[in-house]
């Protein structure tokens, strides 16, 4: 299991989903890139000026995606973030060095403008997991049970250090902008078919500071040698496979299972463990065989959900404090109403003199906490406390 808390430094930051490429340190720091694009956009109610600044938009978007290539189009997490590419044209800095504009073309409603831009494809990876990090902070506790050794041998009854495939997915995790965190549950529990307790899962999740829980099964596994293939090399063929369960933190359930084996010939499990793959020379192919499809799985399902959050970003849950009396709260839905056209605002309850309320407006946390710092409800100053994404704490002073 996890014994210390990892956390990626700048220096060695990869794509989100790195774990798909497992890029070596000569793809991390690729030289500038020089691209061609061209945007074009629609000129609405005749806004020439807007038009274009819109074209210009879609060409350094175009530049984003074209500079990073292949990275971008094989990555799960990044082909289910439809909005990443945007986020990082207006947020990430240095991620186009150096722009060259061709001279606008307008037609009746339309423009286009081509673009010769310098872009920094490493750039592109810290952008993406900087994105990725302020938008979910995503964090995971690992629980591993291994065997290295001979088959049919048990599952150790005790986790005591992490093992060989634990430290590959730990690695992968830790590329894709995962921060990796304790259990914080002591494991003294485990079956002889390598499963955890419900009740020691239930304790991780009350324990660590994570959204997912991460429990696997990973085996390195060897027969004696039989055959001509084997005769007089001092290999064997070992079995390398791993069986995982991502479990959500906050509904306790399996969000995502996925399994992986590969069968190689080698002399010990260490050698195995570091074959460098035929395929791709800057990988080890327990990596590609093993550990990559599972991650796919994995970060498919992940992503889905993130997708999902990017496109709620509306739904907000605001908690008010200070709530003296029932028609302060419907004071501040009074208010609420006044303050945005077309927001919708539920009174979930009221309690001990906070309310709780769940609303749904264009623009988010962001936008209502900018617009609401201040106001008055109930008589009162109403003033922000906390905003994170989705969720909201105000109080009424």
């Amino acid at each position: 299991m996890a014994t210390n808390t990892f956390q990626k430094t700048s220096a060695s930051w990869g794509l989100i989903g790195g774990l798909l490429l497992l890029m070596s340190p000569m793809t991390a720091n690729a030289d500038i890139k020089t691209v061609s694009v061209k945007g074009e956009a629609a000129i609405i109610k005749g806004d020439k000026d807007q038009g274009l600044k819109d074209a210009k938009r879609e060409a350094r978007r175009r530049a984003v995606e074209e500079g990073a290539g292949v990275l971008v189009q094989s990555n799960t997490v990044v082909r289910n973030f439809q909005l990443v590419s945007d986020e990082i044209t207006t947020s990430a800095k240095g991620v186009i060095v150096e722009e060259q504009w061709g001279k606008p073309a307008y037609t009746d409603n339309s423009v286009s403008v081509e673009l010769t831009a310098k872009v920094s494809p490493e750039a592109i990876q810290d952008a993406m997991c900087t994105i990725i990090k302020a938008n979910h902070d995503p964090k995971v506790a690992l629980v591993f049970a291994e065997r290295v050794g001979k088959h049919g041998m048990p599952y150790q009854k005790k986790i005591s250090e992490r093992g060989p495939m634990e430290t590959l997915f730990t690695q992968a995790l830790m590329d894709s902008c995962f921060t990796i965190v304790e259990p914080g549950v002591a494991i003294t529990e485990i079956s002889s078919t390598g499963d955890i307790p419900k009740a020691t899962i239930d304790e991780i999740a009350s324990n660590a500071d994570a959204q997912y829980i991460l429990i696997g099964k990973a085996d390195t596994l060897y027969k004696e040698a039989s055959g001509s293939f084997f005769k007089g090399t001092g290999m064997k063929p070992y079995t390398v496979a791993s069986h995982i369960k991502l479990f959500s933190v906050e509904t306790l359930r399996v969000e995502a299972t996925a399994t992986a084996n590969h069968v190689i010939p080698g002399t010990n499990s260490l050698a195995i463990l570091n074959v460098k793959d035929d395929d791709d020379k800057g990988r080890k192919k327990i990596e590609t065989k093993v550990v990559a499809p599972i991650m796919d799985e994995l970060f498919g399902r992940i992503a889905k959900r993130w997708s999902s959050d990017l496109v709620n970003a509306a739904q907000v849950q605001v908690i008010v404090k200070g709530i003296k009396k029932y028609r302060d709260a419907k004071s501040f839905v009074k208010a609420v109403k006044g303050a945005f056209s077309g927001v919708t605002i539920n009174q979930r309850g009221v309690k001990n003199g906070q309310g709780t309320f769940d609303l749904a407006l264009e623009g988010g946390s962001d936008a209502f906490a900018a617009k609401m710092d201040g106001s008055k409800a109930a008589g009162r100053e109403i003033v922000v406390l906390e905003v994170t994404r989705g969720k909201i704490v105000l109080e009424l002073k």
